[in-house]
């Protein structure tokens, strides 16, 4: 119903809402803010690509909500996206944030000042991140595409609990550099994967 409709600017969305569907305001290129009610608990498959006047999005955090799940890709293409604040996410089967650019903000409602990254960590592993993002020590995973198109992301520091880097988990990062330790997993993975690194001591 509302897809491709470049004159909407402005959206508000019923209290009780908890889905939005496929693809449901795709290419609403005049959307600049999003401001998701707390019952909010699933968006669906691209609802939001291509709407590349989105800078913020936001889920409201008066009711306390605490997990939602994503579809592929709904914010796939929103190249002016730079903020997120969302409950921590249950589920996706891809990078919710795929190729926004300008990301550099991913606040965890529910988590303290100290605890957040600028990133989606879940049982130790990194799931999702932007041009914002440090890794605790602690984090034992980098997952497939957890980084795609952040290209502010220049450097990024790999602590040495990192034990496994999947092979995807940087896509499009020509100029990035990780900064790791001598005979570390993330040392043998720039080399592998050509990646630049530069070694640093702990």
């Amino acid at each position: 119903v509302f897809a491709g409709h470049k004159e909407i600017s402005k959206i508000v969305f019923p209290n009780a809402l908890q889905e939005i569907g496929v693809k449901a305001f795709s290419g609403c290129t005049g959307i600049v803010t999003l401001l998701f009610p707390s019952a909010v608990r699933l968006i669906c498959d691209y609802a939001f690509e291509n709407c590349i006047s989105l800078r913020y999005a936001c889920v409201d955090d008066a009711g306390k909500p605490e997990w939602i799940e994503f579809g592929p890709r709904p914010f796939d293409g929103c190249i002016a996206l730079e903020e997120v604040r969302l409950p921590e996410p249950e589920w996706w089967e891809d990078h919710p944030f795929q190729n926004c650019p300008l990301l550099h903000t991913i606040d965890i409602i529910g988590k303290s000042s100290i605890e957040q990254y600028n990133a989606i960590i879940r049982n130790n592993e990194l799931l999702a991140g932007c041009n914002g993002t440090l890794i605790p020590n602690g984090v034992k995973t980098i997952c497939n595409r957890a980084f795609v198109n952040s290209p502010g992301l220049r450097e990024l520091e790999i602590p040495d609990s990192v034990c496994n880097i999947e092979e995807d988990a940087f896509v499009q990062h020509p100029n990035l550099v990780l900064l790791c330790t001598p005979g570390s997993v993330a040392e043998e993975f720039a080399k592998r994967n050509d990646i630049s690194y530069r070694l640093v001591e702990h």
